[in-house]
């Protein structure tokens, strides 16, 4: 659930709007033309402003996201054919540590500790060891806390991660070797990840009954 590299490509959210598009075309049977355009262009364009607003509240029911960074992540969205929207959802993994990060977490305390190392030669020399004694959680699904791994996969560098201090904030960070550097900072889920394939059918359902909704709203608007 934590890695390190920053980038999600994204996803495209596919809305079936076979529908709402039938009932339009029903009932652009019985309207002028340009009552019927507008009772299109209406019902659309109304639709494309709640996807934003239905995603911030669908998307966040079983993972912790702030409105705010799913919102960011939901783009606008586009007619594709007549029976179907498409709505791309694109943005970084969350980052994790204290306030000012997606995900919160806690732990991380260590104690430094000499441990002897044997050389080629021979001889040996002291050398300080951090030892973790608390284990880093963080707070990523609303079920309980994820317990960070003692090391991260070998892909993700194989090192333990830790707590860094930045500014008044902590962040949590891992080296991609066993070198000091680079670090990189350690990050949580995506919007496009498992919280889109827990909640579309329900963002789905939510902007086909709003179409719905609108639809019948609009055309009594125009119609009388």
């Amino acid at each position: 659930m934590a890695g390190y590299n920053g980038n999600y490509g994204g996803r495209i959210l596919v809305v079936d709007v076979s529908e709402a598009v039938e009932t339009m075309n029903k009932l652009a049977t019985i309207m002028a033309p340009d009552k019927a355009h507008e009772l299109f262009r209406r019902t659309l364009v109304e639709a494309g402003r709640k996807v934003r607003p239905v995603a911030k509240q669908i998307f966040p029911e079983n993972y912790v996201m702030k409105s705010g960074y799913v919102g960011a992540a939901v783009k606008n969205m586009k007619i594709m054919g007549t029976d179907e929207v498409r709505v791309p959802i694109t943005n970084d993994r969350g980052t994790i540590g204290t306030a000012g990060t997606t995900y919160y977490a806690t732990g991380g305390a260590y104690k430094v500790q000499a441990t002897t190392v044997h050389m080629k030669d021979g001889t040996t020399r002291k050398r300080k060891e951090h030892i973790r004694t608390r284990a880093i959680k963080a707070k990523i699904v609303k079920s309980g806390m994820s317990v960070l791994p003692d090391r991260m996969p070998s892909w993700q560098g194989g090192q333990p991660p830790f707590m860094m201090r930045n500014g008044s904030d902590k962040v949590v960070m891992t080296r991609s070797g066993p070198s000091r550097f680079p670090i990189h900072r350690v990050v949580g889920l995506a919007v496009p990840q498992p919280p889109i394939n827990r909640s579309q059918e329900k963002f789905e359902k939510e902007i086909q009954t709003y179409m719905m909704q609108r639809l019948e709203h609009n055309f009594w608007q125009l119609f009388k």
